[in-house]
């Protein structure tokens, strides 16, 4: 009994001990947390009077933590103060901190929150630099960052934290900048909330690459000759945490233009390094070219590597057995992509698989209309195989030869002929109670105007203003955009077929927009088509200045009109500057186009217009911009001034009337101030003749004594004056 209840008693006595000890670690990590909540508040305020003071504020909240980095680490709050102290410290501070936790890597690589901290430590590597004082204890924890990823390769690969900073690791010793994208959302959307300065906004196009330190050079050497030798490389592929390491590994070789090992890579990944294994490639990549998780690493593949390898992943994998793989709901990303990068003899290939009336049909029917859009890009590209192409997409819409005229409309709403058809003959039925039999006799109206090679519009009177348009309609409508003149001459044709006011719905839309954009910026339309298109838009310039969509259809015209068009349009703009300069994109546009200047110094204006024209024109190869604007001949000088297109509307003296014109309104008005604009464009030139010829009719009629007829003149060109310039004159007088 003696011996039970010392042993409870020393019990008792050790668990109130532990239990003292942990409120004490509890009641001190309250105190840190509750520190580096007021840290992160003076650090977002940034009243810091000058960058010394805040690189000393920041070492001292590093040196508060010293003993309980790892600890704060795990935690959500601090380890988000922890990234922003990161970022923003001097390499002084970055060095005590990066080396006190170096000790706990391998507990904080899988841990939730200490693994973004460990991730804010290596992007910070990129910036260190030979010489630095702070380098050698940088590095060295560097190593031991890097030895212990590499000890545990495999299983950091697999986790879902761990990999995030094996793929910061292995981009970031490479020199490539933007790796904010590799964070989670939630992750990301804090740092863009909080820290602003910190995030990035992911760019489209190639990475940015900065020289790193030859310490950094030996610790990416060391990371890549780890991954590639290491034995599951191959498992890898197919899993969605390890996949996007190999993936990071083909950017780093990308960063560097290490071409040759990045072709050596792929091919050793898909069994294309030694002939005796072909057999083997054939079944690999056609495993991976459907999985969900593996395609991925193809696609980057075929973005990557050169044309050799391109080849091969063709001739093993898709080859023969093409549309199984565009209608597959993952292999046709692939195909897409194949399309994409492929060389010309290639790709003519591919398309001839893909190119037959059925396939063609049968891609749309399976919603892979991205893959036809995709292939007509190729045609465009390489000019192989237009004519077949163009055929089929014509054949897949069913359009016969008397509606071909409505080939743009169709190609736009992705809708065939035979439901264009029956939706026009249901819109011009009388009454939804109409019997069978006058629908009947609709279609068969229909079809007798189809055999007269008139629209079906035109039988049934029925006027649409509003085109409707999707996402891969306008990309499919831009891809027959690039062919030759004679495979898209109809769908062109059908574009300045449009109405003023369907052209301005289509512009004002946000998938049409991007239409409208590319066929005034493609070089290979014919400049009377886009003349004729922009004559019809300069009517409804207002509202389309005014809209978030038009505003850049407005930019894109202001680049290819010609120099008296662009007079024209500033003239316009003048008029209805109150209206134009109230809206938020409105204001933008009369930025873009100089107003003020136009106003102000208006020669000034043509001279830097007609200087931006011939350096546009002079490096239009190089910039990629297309048939730009000719420019013009004889205009620097000050000419006769254009008379100011009289408004439709009264306006009355005070302002509000303007503000309150609805946009029906709007469009009659430009209407009518774009008459000269037309005039125009029919003459080419402005009208000066009639001036000239009727002064010099009045310097005759004064010479021989004819005052009586010179006063007349006088009064009528004083009664064609508006008011506001009579007074004026009697002012002036």
């Amino acid at each position: 009994r003696v011996h039970t209840t010392t042993s409870v008693t020393l019990l008792h006595t050790h668990t109130r001990t532990i239990t003292m000890a942990t409120d004490l670690d509890d009641t001190a990590r309250q105190q840190l947390l509750q520190y580096y909540a007021r840290v992160e508040g003076m650090l977002d305020s940034d009243e810091f009077a000058e960058e010394e003071e805040r690189d000393l504020f920041i070492t001292n909240a590093f040196e508060e933590a010293k003993g309980w980095e790892y600890r704060l680490s795990c935690d959500l709050q601090c380890s988000r103060v922890f990234e922003k102290l990161i970022a923003r410290t001097s390499f002084k501070g970055f060095s005590i901190f990066f080396t006190a936790v170096s000790e706990s890597f391998v507990p904080m690589l899988s841990n939730r929150y200490a693994s973004h901290v460990i991730q804010a430590c290596v992007l910070r590597l990129i910036e260190l630099k030979d010489g630095n004082e702070f380098a050698e204890p940088i590095l060295g924890a560097a190593k031991q960052l890097v030895d212990a990823v590499i000890d545990e390769l495999d299983v950091c690969v697999h986790d879902t934290y761990a990999t995030h900073v094996v793929r910061t690791l292995v981009l970031v010793t490479a020199g490539v900048q933007e790796t904010d994208a590799l964070r989670s959302r939630s992750s990301t959307h804090y740092r863009q909330a909080f820290t602003p300065q910190a995030s990035q906004i992911r760019r489209v196009g190639p990475q940015r690459t900065r020289p790193v330190c030859g310490g950094i050079k030996a610790l990416h050497t060391r990371m890549i000759q780890a991954l590639l030798t290491c034995p599951q490389l191959r498992t890898w592929v197919t899993d969605a945490t390890a996949c996007p390491v190999l993936q990071a590994v083909m950017s780093a070789f990308e960063a560097t233009k290490d071409v040759a090992a990045c072709d050596d890579f792929s091919r050793s990944l898909l069994c294309l390094d030694k002939p005796e294994v072909l057999e083997q490639a054939k079944a690999t990549i056609g495993i991976f070219i459907k999985d969900r998780i593996a395609s991925h690493l193809i696609e980057k593949v075929l973005a990557t590597c050169t044309g050799d390898v391109l080849h091969d992943v063709f001739v093993y994998g898709i080859r023969g057995d093409a549309l199984n793989l565009a209608v597959h709901p993952v292999a046709n990303f692939v195909v897409q992509t194949m399309l994409k990068n492929l060389g010309k003899e290639d790709a003519s290939l591919l398309i001839q698989e893909l190119v037959d009336e059925t396939n063609t049909e049968e891609l749309f029917a399976n919603n892979k209309a991205s893959v036809v859009v995709a292939m007509v890009t190729a045609a465009g590209r390489h000019n192989v195989r237009q004519k077949e192409v163009m055929r089929a997409v014509l054949a897949a819409f069913h359009i016969d030869q008397a509606h071909i005229g409505l080939s743009f409309s169709l190609l736009l709403s992705l809708t065939t002929q035979d439901v264009y058809i029956e939706s026009k003959t249901t819109k011009a039925a009388p009454s939804e109670g109409a019997a069978e039999e006058s629908a009947a006799a609709g279609a068969e109206q229909v079809v007798a105007s189809v055999t007269k090679g008139t629209s079906a519009s035109q039988e049934t009177e029925v006027c649409e203003d509003v085109i409707p348009c999707t996402s891969t309609g306008s990309r499919l409508v831009q891809a027959v955009f690039t062919l030759e003149e004679k495979w898209k001459k109809e769908v062109v044709v059908g574009v300045t077929k449009l109405s003023p006011t369907q052209l301005c719905n289509l512009a004002c839309d946000r998938f049409g927009s991007h239409t409208i954009q590319s066929f005034f910026t493609i070089s290979s339309i014919a400049r009377k088509h886009k003349e004729k298109v922009l004559r019809k838009l300069a009517q409804t310039i207002v509202p389309m200045c005014n809209d978030k969509c038009g505003s850049h259809v407005v930019d894109t015209m202001w680049k290819v009109a010609r120099l008296e068009v662009k007079e024209q349009l500033a003239d316009v703009m003048i008029l209805n500057e109150q209206t134009i300069r109230g809206s938020r994109y409105g204001s933008l546009v009369l930025r873009n186009v100089r107003i003020d200047n136009y106003k102000r110094k208006k020669v000034d204006w043509l001279k830097k217009l007609d200087a931006d024209d011939k350096k546009r024109k002079m490096f239009a190869e190089f910039l990629e911009v297309g048939e730009e604007a000719p420019t013009a001949k004889a205009v620097l000088t000050p000419t006769a001034k254009v008379a100011e297109p009289k408004p439709a509307l009264a306006r009355g003296d005070s302002s509000d009337d303007e503000d309150t014109l609805t946009e029906a309104q709007l469009l009659e008005q430009s209407r009518e101030d774009m008459a000269q604009i037309d005039e125009l464009f029919r003459s080419g030139k402005p009208k000066t003749k009639a001036k000239t010829k009727t002064k010099a009719k009045r310097k005759a009629s004064n010479a021989n004594g004819e005052s009586a007829a010179s006063a007349v003149d006088s009064q009528d060109a004083n009664a064609s004056e508006p008011p506001a310039k009579k007074d004026k004159k009697k002012k002036k007088k």
